[in-house]
């Protein structure tokens, strides 16, 4: 019995070895020529997530790689909007990807790559997920101000989902608290022509602007631009169907126009910083002189691995809303939080 257990290990031992060497071949070589072998997980804005037996998954700079090699069938994005998929052999010239889609080979210069993504990666490897929260006193003027937040990215072949949720909430002896709260979610499919269609889905409450609630959807699209493989901007222009009520009136519904768009920017140096900017401006087409808008900006600061200071600035405008002066609501509102955010 102990011959014959001796000889499953060893059977065991030689089907797994090799199994496990196949799934860390992929290797990424610096200007040193020393090399990093493992897995790519996947390119964006300016890292390269790969993950090794002795450091798990690390961040690399773009800017440092001189070269990339994996067997992985990847979807690959150049900043004039071409999609590529394949593998990537090892290129005879430095700071290129070759790659390899049957017998046919593709020779990119690396800083006109801004997005890599691995087709067969798991749901799990595709999904972004950013955790934050904040709290602060002031005894002065005994101000409270709490705040808590996710955001979760998805991503497949040609679709780009995002889940967003966020609750603001401030509070003092002299005036009456205010909570602002909103989930949104949004899909866009990707296009060869750096166009990008899909449809927004939001509800929201507002205490400042006197609104307990608003769902919105909306549909559209628009073209996508990468200045640099450390910057992207997506604009999105379309319509959108509106459903909200006011304290102290009945639920409406109305039809708007949504022109606005994000603006990412990241630094991958000491410090890492990443500066994102949201914007939309909300003419209604049944309402003559409605107008809203909002702006959302936040700064994260990676001060350790996986966890992060963020600032956020928001501002939300609507010049129908309810003007309270008890409760202290009017047509805009706007905040500064800061908080720890967290990103596995």
């Amino acid at each position: 019995m102990s011959g014959g257990g001796n000889s499953w290990a060893v059977v065991l031992l030689v089907v797994a070895i090799p199994a496990m060497a196949g799934s860390k071949t992929d290797y990424v070589e610096f200007g040193n020529g020393s090399r990093l072998v493992g897995e790519l997980k996947y390119l964006d804005r300016g890292k390269l997530n790969f993950k090794t037996d002795t450091t798990d998954t690390i961040a690399l700079d773009w800017a440092d790689i001189q070269r990339v090699v994996t067997k992985q069938r990847l979807r690959i994005l150049e900043r004039d909007g071409t999609f590529h998929y394949g593998s990537l052999e090892p290129p005879t010239v430095a700071r290129t990807l070759l790659i390899a889609v049957g017998t046919e080979r593709v020779q990119l210069d690396l800083d006109e790559i801004v997005d890599i993504d691995p087709i067969e990666s798991t749901i799990w490897e595709r999904l972004d997920l950013d955790v934050y929260a904040g709290y602060s006193f002031t005894k002065s003027t005994e101000v409270e101000q709490w705040n808590v937040g996710a955001k979760a990215d998805y991503e497949t072949d040609t679709r780009s989902r995002t889940l967003m949720l966020s609750v603001d909430s401030t509070a003092s002896s002299d005036v009456e608290s205010s909570v602002r709260s909103a989930l949104g979610y949004q899909t866009m499919r990707l296009r060869e022509d750096r166009w990008a269609t899909g449809w927004l889905m939001g509800v929201e409450s507002n205490d400042a602007l006197a609104l307990d609630y608003r769902v919105t959807g909306a549909f559209g699209g628009g073209p996508r631009f990468y200045p640099s493989a450390d910057q992207r901007i997506r604009t999105f222009m379309g319509l959108q169907i509106n459903n909200e009520k006011f304290g102290g009136s009945e639920a409406q519904s109305s039809i708007e126009g949504i022109v606005g768009g994000s603006i990412d920017w990241y630094r991958f140096r000491d410090p890492d910083i990443d500066l994102s900017t949201t914007a939309y401006i909300m003419p209604s087409l049944t309402d003559s002189g409605r107008l809203r808008g909002s702006l959302d900006l936040s700064l994260n600061w990676e001060f350790i691995k996986d966890f992060s200071w963020q600032i956020s600035i928001y501002d939300d405008y609507d010049n129908a809303a309810e003007t309270d002066q008890s409760s202290n609501s009017g047509t805009n509102d706007y905040g500064i939080t800061t908080s720890i955010g967290w990103s596995p």
